[in-house]
């Protein structure tokens, strides 16, 4: 339910709050936004997160694979193709 100000406030669980309290230590991040259907109220049990993450310059992949190595064995880090080239 929406609040005061249309906003909804979306349940998180504790890797998800230590994924963005980590990345909002770095001082090349300048926002954390989520998305996707949880945002959106319209999330199932096999729903993820969506984190966007807005930098002033790239997190090195090293940085990266740490952090995702904490909760999950296999991360996908550095995929940046996104289509046909």
């Amino acid at each position: 339910m929406p609040g005061a100000d249309n906003t909804r406030r979306i349940p998180t669980t504790k890797a998800l709050d230590e994924i963005v309290r980590r990345l909002s230590s770095l001082p090349q991040v300048s926002a954390i936004a989520l998305g996707g259907s949880r945002t959106a109220g319209t999330d199932d049990r096999y729903s993820d997160y969506d984190v966007y993450t807005f930098v002033t310059a790239s997190v090195p992949q090293g940085i990266r694979r740490d952090l995702a190595l904490r909760f999950d064995p296999h991360p996908e880090i550095g995929n940046d193709w996104w289509g046909e080239s």
